[in-house]
């Protein structure tokens, strides 16, 4: 964590103290040009980035909804401070960066960390198959459940629907909520017999929104109910912004931190609605909202990462939309950077440094190897997924719980637990797991392991936890 203390020498300047402590706080005194009062400014230097801290006291809105104890396993290792530099200098001169690089170099939680650094709000938005524009800017919904529910349950008892209409309609319905864009283009591009029960003037207005990659304007809904018949008995639709919008504009108007998680999952129609706020101006006008102006805040910004395009539901970002950000390409974690996060993570198990130092050696070369044979794991299974750094956090807390015993077993007792149970296909669990005792008899962990526990004070406890776990459970 930072250090706030001042600099023991009076005058050591800023950049001089960034070079013997890459992060931490300092204050200014400042007047405030409108009222001519003074303050003090907080401020906090980033790996030489200077930023300033948002006083939520002074400007009104919300701080940082990250606490200190969320960052206990983050390390300033040499890949988290090419990416917080990355973030700094943006959220410094305003830019919108988009960071590129696998799952668990640590993309997310170094952006959470510079959020709290400066104690600035972050409201994430992960990109999925079902995420559309209107997530992002807003949409026209009824402004009672009891009319949106009029208008799904009218809808789904037309005569003439399929099945398939009836059982989207319903489940808009069941969760609450009101047509996403996926809806608009599955009713747009049924076949005119599927729907038949419906005006083709309804038709036509799905048909509008779907190819404009929008919701319904307020219009278009009160077009909907009169084209069907449906009474609203004086309800009417409100506007809902979005979080984008809300990112903008919340927080007293200064605005807050929005990060694009996936972005490279996302539909084309949501990339080019992205385009309308990457002006340096960040400035939108809601066209379904009758043109509303939408201006950002002035602490408003906007952060966006993806995985490599070879990830499964991934495509290459068009040129022309990432010369929109300042996009920057990570490479993967190396072997060396691993064992530092492990070393990091693993610094306060319950037993012998040497046992440590042998466990992180074993887990970055096991965790290399099994990233590298996920694309065959996945040829097995239908079920995607990854295998990320958090799984070795997960392994340490095994670990922590209860390995003084017998660390070796309770390793492999958390590998089973955390690691091996997601693999499906039992030929390739039992590989990894064999690959896993060839690491163990090449390195002669288990001769080495057992030689540290003979030499054993046997008063020592170093709070030692249960080991009750059948001996067979690998071979589970």
């Amino acid at each position: 964590m930072p250090k706030q203390e001042m600099p023991s020498n009076v005058f050591e300047s800023k950049a001089e103290r960034a070079k013997r402590e890459p992060i931490f706080h300092f204050t200014t005194h400042e007047t405030d040009p409108k009222t001519g009062e003074k303050f003090e400014k907080k401020m906090v230097s980033v790996f030489g980035v200077e930023l300033e801290v948002y006083d939520a006291e002074r400007e009104g809105g919300e701080g940082t909804n990250f606490t200190a104890e969320e960052f206990d396993d983050f390390i300033a290792d040499n890949k988290s401070k090419k990416i917080l530099w990355h973030y700094a200098m943006a959220a410094r001169l305003n830019h919108a960066p988009l960071i590129e690089g696998e799952t668990d170099i640590g993309k997310t939680k170094a952006l959470e960390y510079l959020a709290y650094l400066t104690n600035h709000k972050l409201v994430r938005i992960s990109i999925k198959g079902t995420t559309d524009p209107s997530e992002f800017f807003g949409k026209y919904v009824p402004e009672s459940t009891t009319a949106q529910q009029k208008i799904l349950d009218a809808l789904k008892h037309k005569p003439g629907l399929t099945a398939e209409v009836r059982a989207r309609i319903q489940k808009a319905r069941d969760v609450g909520r009101s047509f996403t864009l996926d809806d608009y283009k599955t009713l747009a591009e049924m076949q005119t017999e599927s729907v038949e029960g419906l005006e083709k003037e309804s038709l036509a207005l799905f048909k509008k929104a779907a190819q404009g990659g929008r919701g319904f304007t307020r219009q278009e809904w009160e077009e909907l109910a009169s084209n069907e018949g449906i009474d609203l008995e004086g309800k009417m639709f409100r506007w809902q912004d979005g979080e984008m919008v809300k990112a903008m504009t919340r927080n007293n108007g200064n605005g807050y931190w929005l990060y694009v998680d996936e972005i490279g999952a996302a539909e084309p129609q949501i990339l080019v609605a992205l385009n309308r706020v990457m002006e340096q101006k960040r400035r939108i006008e809601l066209s379904e909202d009758g043109g509303r102006c939408v201006e950002a805040g002035k602490d408003f910004r906007i952060f966006a990462s993806t995985n490599p395009p070879e990830y499964a539901g991934r495509v290459p970002l068009a040129t022309d939309f990432i010369r929109r950000w300042r996009y920057k390409k990570e490479s993967p974690l190396s072997e060396e950077g691993l064992k530092q996060r492990l070393t990091h993570v693993m610094r306060e198990l319950p037993f012998e440094q040497e046992i440590v130092k042998i466990f992180v050696d074993l887990l970055a070369a096991f965790h290399l190897s099994l990233r590298g044979s996920i694309k065959d794991i996945l040829k097995k299974q239908k079920q995607k997924l990854n295998y990320e750094f958090s799984d070795l956090i997960a392994v340490r807390d095994v670990l922590r719980d209860f390995g003084y015993e017998d660390p070796l077993k309770t390793l492999r007792d958390a590998l089973v637990y955390n690691v091996f149970g997601k693999i499906g296909d039992e030929e390739m669990q039992q590989t990894q797991k064999n690959n896993f005792e060839t690491l163990l008899t090449s390195k002669a962990i288990p001769e080495k392991i057992q030689k540290i526990i003979e030499g054993r004070n046997p008063l020592a406890t170093f709070g030692k936890g249960m080991t009750e776990l059948d001996d067979s459970i690998l071979e589970m």
